[in-house]
């Protein structure tokens, strides 16, 4: 579990990676060359990127035709958030708000 945590959190140590799950955030759904669109990087690079963020379980892929879709993983991300911040008080009550956003978005609410 603690290995889970600190791949999680090396994988949003990077400003890159924070952009794209804000952007899936954001859109939804988006294949690799629908997030190269937004990045000045090549596909290749934007691959590395969402593979360090699937292998950390913070975002999902599927295949659909010959493109790779990501999303969001809303699971993951407030069991991440739950666990760095569950000790500090002052903290809680973001966890609530993380917590309903994950609903939601698990939902397909935007």
């Amino acid at each position: 579990m603690m290995a889970n945590f600190v791949r999680a959190f090396r994988a949003l140590g990077d400003a890159t990676r924070q952009k794209m799950l804000a952007l899936l955030e954001r859109k939804g759904e988006l294949c690799v060359s629908e997030l190269a669109q937004n990045f000045d990087m090549t596909q290749p690079s934007i691959s590395h990127h969402l593979r360090i963020l699937k292998d950390a379980g913070l975002v999902t892929a599927h295949k659909r035709g010959k493109e790779v879709y990501y999303a969001i993983n809303p699971d993951e991300l407030t069991k991440c958030c739950g666990l760095f911040f569950a000790d500090f008080a002052c903290c809680r009550p973001m966890l609530k708000n993380v917590r309903r956003r994950s609903r939601a978005l698990a939902e397909g609410e935007s």
